[in-house]
Parts: C-alpha cells; sequence; structure tokens
C-alpha cells in the first residue's frame, strides 16, 4: 500500500499554513505602521515646537531691536521749529505713463493764477498771517516751485484704504527710497537743510469711477517724515479747480516737517480737541473755525463740515503753534 500526498492536497495545506502567517504579517505591519506614525507625528510636534519656540525667540530678539531702534530715533530726531529760514522744494513727479500736458492746466493756475488761494503763494501768504497773532520769531519760508517735471517708474499701491488707515511700512519705505534716488540724480545740489515735498501725478483714479472707493485708485495717501524733511503729496486731480485744495494739503504735510500733528479722528469724521479753530472759546461749540491740521469746523462734539483754504475758515492754533515753534509755555 503506497502513501501518497496529491497536489491539491498540498496546495491546501500551504495555504492554511501560509494564510495565519500572511494575516500575521498584515497586522505586524499595521502595528509597525501605525507606530511609525506616531513617531513621526512626536517627533513633528517637537519640531513645531521647537520651531514655535526659536521664532518667538527670534520675535522677541527683533522686537528688542526694534524698540532700542525706535528709543533711538526718538532721542536723535531732529527738531526743525519754524523760527527760521528754510528753503522748501516742491517738486513735480509724474508716472511714464502720463503725459505733462495733462496736468499743464493745474501747474499753470500754481504758477499764474490771480486767486489768493490758487497761486502757490498762498502757502507762505498763509503763513505769515498767522504768524503775526504770535509774534513768532523771525522765520522764512522760501517756496520753490520746480516746473520741469520727473518722470519716476510706475510705483505700486502703498498701504490700505481702511479707516482708519493702515500703511505698508515696507512699501512706505520702497515709495521713499525711489522718490529719493530722485532727488539724489536730478538735484544732488540741495543742502541737508533744504526740504522737499513730492507732488506726485497719480492718474490711477479716474473721476467718476465709483466716487465712493476713491482712496482705492490712489497708489499712496499723502504724508510726511519730519525727520526726513520730506512730504509726499498725492495729486490725484489735475484741473486748474484743484490748485488751492492742493496748497491746503502742501500746507497741512509741509508744517509736518515743523513738528505739527495730525489733529482730526482716524476711526470717524472728526476733529480731536486740539484741532478746533478757537480752543478757549465758551461755550467750546460751535465753532466757525478749525486748525489747518484738522481741517474740519466742530457744529458739535459730534458733527463736522469740512472747510477749505479758500474759506478763510483755516487757522493755525495756539497748540499747533506751540507744536511748530511760534509759542512758548
Amino acid at each position: 500500500m503506497k502513501f501518497g500526498v496529491k497536489p491539491t492536497q498540498l496546495a491546501l495545506s500551504a495555504v492554511i499554513i501560509f494564510i495565519p502567517i500572511l494575516i500575521l504579517q498584515s497586522f505586524y505591519l499595521k502595528f509597525r505602521t501605525e507606530q511609525k506614525i506616531k513617531q513621526w507625528e512626536k517627533s513633528s510636534q517637537l519640531r513645531k515646537e521647537e520651531s514655535k519656540e526659536s521664532y518667538q525667540s527670534l520675535l522677541d530678539r527683533q522686537n528688542v531691536v526694534s524698540d532700542n531702534q525706535t528709543q533711538k530715533e526718538a532721542e536723535t530726531k531732529k527738531i526743525r521749529p519754524l523760527t527760521s529760514t528754510y528753503n522748501l522744494h516742491i517738486l513735480l513727479i509724474k508716472p511714464s505713463s502720463l503725459p505733462d500736458s495733462a496736468f499743464f492746466p493745474l501747474l499753470n493756475a500754481l504758477q499764474h493764477s490771480s486767486s489768493k488761494y490758487s497761486n502757490i503763494n498762498a502757502i507762505s501768504d498763509f503763513l505769515d498771517e498767522e504768524a503775526i497773532k504770535y509774534e513768532s520769531p523771525e522765520y522764512k519760508l522760501n517756496v520753490i516751485l520746480h516746473t520741469k517735471s520727473i518722470t519716476l517708474k510706475d510705483i505700486t499701491k502703498v498701504g490700505d484704504i481702511a479707516i482708519p488707515w493702515e500703511k505698508d511700512t515696507f512699501g512706505i519705505s520702497n515709495l521713499q527710497d525711489e522718490f529719493e534716488e530722485v532727488l539724489q540724480t536730478e538735484f544732488p545740489y540741495f543742502k541737508e537743510k533744504d526740504l522737499v515735498v513730492f507732488l506726485y501725478f497719480d492718474n490711477a483714479y479716474e473721476a467718476g469711477i465709483d466716487d465712493s472707493r476713491f482712496y482705492e485708485y490712489k497708489k499712496f495717501r499723502s504724508f510726511a517724515d519730519d525727520d526726513r524733511g520730506r512730504a509726499y503729496v498725492n495729486v490725484f486731480s489735475f484741473s486748474s479747480s484743484f490748485a488751492s485744495y492742493l496748497n491746503e494739503i502742501i500746507l497741512h504735510e509741509s508744517l509736518h516737517l515743523f513738528g505739527a500733528t495730525d489733529k482730526y479722528l482716524e476711526d470717524k469724521y472728526g476733529c480731536t480737541e486740539k484741532g478746533l479753530g478757537d480752543i478757549d472759546k465758551d461755550p467750546i461749540y460751535p465753532q466757525d473755525k478749525t486748525d489747518i491740521m484738522c481741517g474740519l469746523v466742530a457744529k458739535s462734539a459730534e458733527d463736522f463740515s469740512r472747510t477749505y483754504l479758500s474759506d478763510e475758515k483755516l487757522v493755525i492754533n495756539p497748540i499747533t503753534a506751540k507744536e511748530i515753534g511760534w509759542k512758548q509755555d
């Protein structure tokens, strides 16, 4: 009698033996995979925490540097009272896409207008009239309008248009560097004490395209850097009728260069009490004038109306006069 094992039986036996092995191997691999995943997640979490700690440490160091730099800047900040002679150079800057002819009407008004407010002389005239009230030390501001335009490569939009305004610090720094490069290239003979107002003819906005979103089209909001002695004015209208308002903007930004501070409210339409035309009035409301660093006449603490240079309701109040060195304690 012969004993033999049929191939089918061998195959069946192999299946019976190997299936459990495969199942066990599968469980083992799954277990190992889960362990590796947990280990990876744990190490990943540790790396994140280390990275977070390193990042926070870096931020802390940067904040210390920033605080020290801010303190150093405050300690070395230039004091420039409007009590001596200064040259205020007004330069015309335009994007390459804008022809000179586009702003000729405005430029002509600034140069030749017989209007007391539209001519560029309105700037020094206003200051002379206000200085008399404070018997301020002798000063002289030579306003020099340079009529040859300078082409600047097209700039990108700087800052947010939200209220309160938030400015892109990095973008503004780049903007200032671009203007400064133009200044050093075109006017290397300017003296260090000379002050500069850059008029940038901004053609990014066109009247009539949803005026409620007006500021979204401007490249930047007018501002001043008193430490550098530079003001950057966004000229968003090129008509001759804009000349008076432009002189007002130049006045406002230029006074920053001598220490004057803004006195309007950023979060709503109004002035702080420091921006009232007559801070000693009793009762304090209604006001009939306003400080030029605000530009809004207060009918009450909550009700303000816009006024302009040509309305003859803009003044330099005692607070601003003190800031620019015209009034002592």
